[in-house]
């Protein structure tokens, strides 16, 4: 009983239009990967690392007033490149990735009539499926630069750009003595719509 009267209670308080301030959303991307693997006795080096992918992305997310909290979802499948200055030899079916990605972001300025630019970060936990060894996780951050807009009703057109931040790939035992292991870096930009 006390837990249906709060419940109650709740609902008098916080009207329908808490429902209003949840959102789910949809983008495509395309993203660039530098570090992974480094050759070290090369006097132009060359690096292996994932290549470029489209990403497609699935978002949830709860506003509250300028801040704003997320989960989104993304799948790439960027082939495995050896890239040397002036070229690159890429294996278009060596790896995918999952990625689950947390975020803050914050509105700080309203541009025109219903459009925002926002900044943001967060977390990145990625699977990677690599061809013929062990899948991985790699734990990494990003930050965001977003700009919204409306578009018809409740729905939100939106342009992303974004940096990410991770371990390599690769692990110790994978790597040959003519190469390091590099941080991997994941610039990235997006649109997407979200209906809130």
């Amino acid at each position: 009983m006390r837990a249906h009267a709060t419940a109650l209670a709740v609902l008098l308080v916080f009207p329908a239009s808490l429902e209003a301030q949840w959102s789910v959303g949809l983008s495509l991307g395309i993203a660039r990967f530098f570090g992974g693997a480094a050759s070290v006795v090369d006097s132009t080096p060359g690096e292996v690392h994932p290549y470029r992918p489209t990403t497609v992305g699935v978002s949830l997310g709860h506003d509250w007033g300028a801040v704003s909290i997320g989960l989104e979802f993304s799948y790439g499948s960027p082939g495995l490149a050896a890239e040397i200055p002036g070229g690159a030899f890429v294996d278009t079916k060596g790896i995918h990735f999952v990625t689950g990605s947390p975020e803050v972001t914050v509105q700080v300025l309203r541009v025109g009539s219903g459009g925002a630019l926002r900044l943001g970060g967060g977390g990145d936990v990625t699977l990677w499926s690599i061809i013929d060894t062990d899948d991985r996780i790699l734990v990494g951050g990003h930050v965001t630069a977003a700009y919204e807009w409306p578009v018809a009703g409740r729905f939100l057109g939106s342009m992303q750009a974004g940096v990410s931040l991770s371990p390599s790939l690769f692990r110790a035992n994978e790597v040959d003595a003519a190469f390091e292991r590099r941080m991997m870096l994941r610039p990235s930009v997006s649109i997407g719509i979200r209906y809130r």
